[in-house]
């Protein structure tokens, strides 16, 4: 029933409000009311929220207390729970007189002897000693710190399972996904990369198709059908048919032996510091430094047999000799000066050395001090010459530090003059490069 309203009007002694009479009936009306809900109920609701509160049962309270203002006092003891105005003050109880002040709750840190635990959300703890059976949608073990654990005789998961680590015996486990699985795994298949420590022996029933290690590989002997490696080191490498393949700058080292059996060519994707024979053949089409401006060297004393030749893109040979400077190319020089060789300045000088080589094809006197001038002693190399000449003409210096035909500048030849005879033809007197053969009369 709603509650009745005394009607107090609109002034003092207003004749529209309720008579004194009628007035306290309304009152009275209403206190019956009120108590005829209480009954033996200790609160109804107290705000005027509808429902049916706290009440009774057996002498028991039961229901609950909606709360809708303040409440000037709160009491709250336990005798199992953690109860206080501060965290872990223990079982006992607490009163909260004001708005400024907090009630704490604590849990227990362990909970014992509870026949079933129904968890709607997430099960998250340092340690869950027992049997955990059922759907789990997550497991985690304080992943935070990374040192919980989780002990249990069985654990059935139709999620997944996220831990730092994960030990035991191993013959059931499947699809774990973890940072690391101790102990002895049946079976394991692995779509991506298997992270280990360091392992006295990794063996695989059937076939490894491939394993890459970006470190090193400690073995007495390694039998495989193909080893790839940037570094092969230890006391022997043993390979079937399949050889061993190195990139480019991988090394085989070690004061052992490479042993390899059945194999038809050995060939390298990178770079040989080394190779030694004991006997045999080394055959290949192609010897190189890797480049023509890359030096090399070859050791020993090396003959070519019968039928063989040495074949050179350039055409001439040139020794070193040691230079006042550095001179230009197809520079005709002689012996003086205060080095071993100079431009030569004299017309048809008797001291002179030869042109210098634009590409010889074999220098000689590697080891020259100084400025190593190549000197061009036999073959056809570019030269500076001035004046007129025919094919066939034999030069001589013009003292300008080229040459010329003989007949420019003397009437008699004298020995020691003779630069070599002209290749080309030339028609104008003005200094120009044409090819000379040198060291021919």
């Amino acid at each position: 029933m709603a509650q009745r309203n005394i009607d107090f009007g609109a002034f003092p002694d207003d004749p529209d409000a309720d008579a004194i009479r009628s007035a306290f009936e309304k009152v009275q009306l209403n206190f019956t009311e009120v108590f005829a809900g209480l009954g033996d109920q200790a609160v109804v609701s107290v705000n005027k929220t509808a429902g049916p509160g706290v009440y009774l049962v057996n002498g028991s309270p039961v229901g609950n207390v909606v709360l809708g203002a303040n409440i000037a006092c709160v009491q709250f003891s336990s005798t199992t729970l953690s109860v206080g105005r501060s965290p872990g003050t223990g079982p006992g109880s607490a009163t909260i007189t004001d708005s400024t002040q907090t009630l704490y709750i604590d849990l227990p840190n362990t909970i014992a002897n509870v026949t079933d635990v129904v968890v709607s959300g997430n099960v998250q703890g340092n340690a869950v000693i027992g049997n955990l059976s059922g759907d789990f949608g997550y497991v985690l073990a304080n992943t935070s710190s990374g040192n919980g654990n989780i002990n249990a005789n069985n654990i059935t998961l139709t999620g997944a399972l996220a831990a730092s680590n994960v030990s035991g015996n191993g013959a059931g486990l499947s699809a774990i996904a973890g940072s690391n699985v101790t102990g002895q795994v049946a079976n394991a298949l692995v779509a991506g990369t298997v992270y280990t420590a360091a392992q006295p022996n990794i063996t695989s029933v059937g076939t490894l198709s491939s394993l890459t290690v970006s470190a090193n590989i400690g073995a007495g002997n390694v039998n495989a059908g193909k080893v790839f490696a940037s570094v092969i080191e230890g006391t022997s490498v043993v390979t079937d048919s399949g050889g061993i393949t190195m990139p480019s700058g991988g090394n085989i080292a070690g004061n052992g032996s490479v042993n390899i059996t059945g194999i038809a060519n050995i060939s390298a994707t990178g770079e040989i510091g080394a190779f030694v024979l004991s006997g045999g053949e080394v055959q290949t089409s192609i010897l190189t430094t890797g480049a023509n401006t890359s030096a090399g060297s070859i050791t020993g004393n090396w003959t070519l047999t019968s039928g063989s030749r040495l074949e050179s893109t350039y055409a001439d040979l040139a020794e070193y000799y040691k230079g006042e400077e550095a001179y230009e190319v197809g520079t005709v020089v002689c012996f003086g000066g205060t080095e071993e060789v100079h431009v030569s300045d004299v017309k048809g000088s008797r001291r002179v050395a030869g042109i210098v080589s634009t590409n010889p094809a074999y220098i000689m006197n590697q080891g020259c001090s100084g400025i190593p001038v190549a000197v061009a002693l036999q073959g056809r190399v570019p030269c500076k010459v001035t004046d007129t000449c025919e094919k066939g003409d034999v030069m001589v210096s013009d003292g300008q530090g080229g040459a010329t035909a003989w007949y420019h500048v003397a009437t008699i030849m004298h020995p020691g003059m003779t630069l070599g005879k002209a290749i080309e033809d030339k028609t104008t007197k003005e200094m120009s490069i044409i090819e000379i053969a040198v060291g021919r009369l």
